[in-house]
């Protein structure tokens, strides 16, 4: 189902980091990269002796087991495998329990740039949960899970490999962004050489179209993740698909620095002055937290790409201003008539790639809660 992000950012830092935190303070090994990748979760909840107690299960703790039904004719052993195509219809993770009672939870499992989440605290309300204990034939004791969805969804990213194919994007002079998935990366799977960026465009354009950009807007503005330099992105955009593309780049390459202070600023630091220390520093405020949501190599790979490509270096090191991002360079107004479609989707995508990193960060930090 379809959360809130802000239920996330509760949820993560009133119960997840805390666990994480202390578990890491015991040196326990498996807690002790930082920020830790957090693949999947669920947190319990119950009465016990007038008490609230509560279990956090983070990653493999969390077992996923299931309830299913076969189709008919087919017969197993305990211990023999199971495939989707001997199942009857969907399955259901059985609702937790403590002390055979059930419990109230709430669990996230990650797929890549989606997620699976659910939720019931009717448990906690004695009167609530007698007249869910009397109906509880009708969803099988359990939260039903589309299994054949499931595991596709894990084989697809399986051959797929998107981090693999997010870098070499990265290498080749595309921002790396979550817009690509599922299909520039699809699409550029199996790939010997790297398309020509003339070809490779018309590509990007069949997944970053103006009503994706208008989708992350929304967003953006519900998360309030840009503050009023929202509005010079939503201009860039428009512009950018006005094909008047002077408007769009000398409009967004500007606010790259501001809202990285800006950010620094809400997180409770005072930023650096020159724009290499501000970059290193939000570099060390991203990849310092407890924990990641989100694959901390994607995450890393953009904040390469904003440290150490072509966006931050000198002018003289730019071989081509009309598809090498170049900040310095338009900012000073080092370069005339460089300005292109291509270009200016690259700094549309990098700005998505910025704010997803922000996005994330308020998740895990508890700035959103």
């Amino acid at each position: 189902m379809s959360l809130n992000y802000r239920t996330f950012s509760q949820i993560l830092k009133l119960a997840v980091i805390p666990q994480v935190t202390e578990r890491r303070t015991q040196g326990k090994s498996e807690y002790l990269e930082k920020p830790l990748n957090i693949q999947k979760f669920r947190y319990l909840q119950w009465k016990e002796n007038g008490n609230i107690k509560y279990e956090v299960e983070i990653n493999d703790e969390f077992e996923l087991l299931c309830k299913l039904k076969l189709r008919p004719g087919v017969k197993v052993e305990k211990g023999d495998p199971i495939s989707t195509g001997m199942v009857d219809g969907k399955a259901w993770l059985p609702y937790p329990k403590r002390n055979e009672k059930r419990v109230a939870f709430f669990f996230a499992i990650r797929q890549f740039m989606n997620y699976i989440a659910a939720f019931d605290f009717t448990p906690n309300d004695d009167e609530i949960l007698k007249s869910v204990e009397d109906v509880k034939e009708n969803d099988q004791d359990g939260t039903e899970l589309d299994l054949e969805e499931f595991s596709k969804t894990n084989k697809f990213l399986e051959w797929l490999d998107p981090i693999e194919l997010l870098q070499t994007l990265s290498s080749n002079g595309w921002p790396p962004s979550p817009g690509y998935f599922p299909l520039v990366l699809r699409a550029l799977k199996g790939v010997q050489e790297f398309p020509s960026n003339s070809v490779f465009l018309v590509t990007v354009e069949t997944a970053f179209d103006i009503e994706y950009f208008e989708r992350v807007i929304t967003q953006l503005r519900e998360y309030e993740v840009l503050g009023s330099r929202i509005s010079y992105f939503e201009y860039a955009v428009k512009k950018h698909f006005e094909n008047d593309y002077v408007a769009s780049i000398h409009t967004i390459i500007p606010q790259f620095e501001g809202i990285i202070r800006d950010y620094i600023t809400r997180s409770g630091k005072i930023p650096k002055e020159s724009d290499g220390a501000l970059f290193s520093q939000f570099e060390i405020l991203l990849t310092s937290r407890e924990i990641s949501f989100f694959s901390p190599i994607v995450i890393k790979e953009i904040i390469k790409f904003l440290t150490t490509s072509t966006f931050r270096k000198a002018t003289t090191d730019i071989k081509d201003p009309t598809t090498d991002i170049s900040r310095h360079g338009v900012v000073h107004g080092c370069y005339v008539n460089f300005e292109n479609r291509e270009l200016s989707m690259k700094l549309l995508i990098l700005m998505d790639g910025l704010t997803f990193l922000i996005l994330h960060d308020q998740i895990v930090s508890g700035l959103l809660a």
